[in-house]
Formats: structure tokens, C-alpha cells, sequence
């Protein structure tokens, strides 16, 4: 049926209902509207979380807490000043030879008893003021000093030789004055310690003579070490052959 009316030809029927075409239209714009509305509703808050996320400042570290040593002033300043009235009260002899001591610490002269050396002057005081602390101070330095000498020439491999100036005699010159020291008994166990490990390493290399001088260089400095005669006796079974 063809409808000439314009009325109804703008018309479309659904079902038992007539709608215009432009109300679609109109529906569903609004449609659409409010459905972008309401996705940058739901989208700017998150936005708006994810950026002050990215822009939230790192926490600074906490500032480390040294503590220094603490020092006890007070005894210190007791100890100097106790130190400095048994000074005042030193004779002028003590005084005096207390000074030829110190310099001839400096210079190196320290046992020799047949000169001026330190611990000849340390003799002297110590008949005087056998108690001072400037006493005790100056036994001390003189131990020291031949320590240090000793470790030079450690170092310098000087163990027993030349002569006049190696760590056997320096180590023996602190015992004369020092029976009990630790440091100067220890370094004369190293010295032999030393001279065993390089006659085992001349008897593995088969250089029994050479072992067997290291032996006898051990056994002048301790005569009774154990390890040195047990190795003694085997590198003489090799050389006796």
C-alpha cells in the first residue's frame, strides 16, 4: 500500500507504536553523551591518583649517628699533672740525665755498655728515683726503640747476620734488659720457624747439603728446637749414603 500522506510517511510503526525517526536520533545522542559523561567521571580521579603517585618525592635518607669515643678527659689531665709534679720534684741531676737519654735515644744508642748509651744513663736514674714515672717512661722507650730496630731488620731479612746488625742480636739485647717480653721471644721463634721452611724446601728439592746449612743456622739460635733435629737426622741419612 503506497501512503501518500506526509503526515504518516514520516512514521515508523514498531510493533502497535508509531516513533518519528528524528526522537531515535535524539535518543541516542543522549545516549552516547552520557555514556562519555560518565567514563571521564570514572577515568579523571584515577588520572588525577596515578600522577601524584608519580610525583611523590622519595623519602631522604636519615642522617647516620656517629658516635665519637669518648676520652676520659679528666684522668688524662690528672695523669699529666701527677706526671708533671713528680717532674718538679726530680733533682736537677735526674733532670739532667733524663735529657742525655732522650738524645741518645734518638741517635740510636741504646745498650751499648761500654759507652754513654740510654740504658746506661736509665741506670743511673734508676739509682736515683727508682719509682719516678719518668723512669718507667724512659725503660719503656728504650724497648720500644730496640723492637722497632729489630722489625727493620726483619724485614730486611737480616736474621742472623751480618754481624753487628741483625734481629737475633737485637732480640737478645731486650731480653738481657727484658727477660719476660713476648715480642722478643716470639721473633726469635720466627727466626728459626724461617730457617726451617727453607731447609725443608732445599730436602724436597733434593739439595740435602743446602737443607742441612738452614739446620745448622736454625740450631745456633735455639740448640734444642725439636723439628730442626728430627729434619737433621733425616737429611744426614741422605747425605751419608
Amino acid at each position: 500500500m503506497r501512503i501518500n500522506d506526509p503526515v504518516f510517511k514520516n512514521r515508523v510503526v514498531v510493533g502497535n507504536e508509531e516513533f518519528p525517526k528524528r526522537t531515535w536520533i535524539w535518543l541516542i545522542m543522549i545516549i552516547l553523551i552520557v555514556t562519555v559523561i560518565g567514563s571521564l567521571i570514572y577515568l579523571f580521579p584515577k588520572t588525577t591518583q596515578f600522577q601524584k603517585v608519580e610525583s611523590k618525592p622519595e623519602p631522604k635518607p636519615e642522617p647516620k649517628i656517629i658516635l665519637e669515643p669518648t676520652i676520659p678527659i679528666a684522668k688524662v689531665e690528672e695523669k699529666t699533672e701527677i706526671e708533671e709534679q713528680q717532674l718538679e720534684e726530680l733533682s736537677d741531676e735526674v733532670k739532667f740525665l733524663l735529657i742525655q737519654a732522650k738524645e741518645q735515644i734518638k741517635r740510636r744508642r741504646l745498650t751499648n755498655e761500654k759507652t754513654n748509651s740510654a740504658y746506661v744513663i736509665y741506670k743511673k736514674i734508676v739509682a736515683i728515683a727508682p719509682n719516678a714515672t719518668a723512669t718507667i717512661n724512659l725503660y719503656n722507650d728504650i724497648i720500644n726503640s730496640l723492637l722497632a730496630r729489630a722489625e727493620r731488620q726483619m724485614n730486611k731479612q737480616k736474621y742472623t747476620t751480618p754481624v753487628n746488625n741483625n734481629a737475633l742480636n737485637t732480640y737478645r739485647k731486650i731480653l738481657k734488659i727484658a727477660p719476660n717480653n713476648t715480642k722478643a721471644q716470639n721473633g726469635i721463634i720466627e727466626i728459626v720457624n724461617t730457617y726451617y721452611k727453607l731447609a725443608i724446601k732445599k730436602q724436597q728439592q733434593k739439595r740435602y747439603k743446602s737443607s742441612l746449612f738452614w739446620i745448622e743456622k736454625g740450631l745456633e739460635v735455639i740448640a734444642d728446637d725439636i723439628k730442626l733435629i728430627k729434619l737433621k737426622q733425616e737429611v744426614t741419612k741422605h747425605i751419608t749414603q
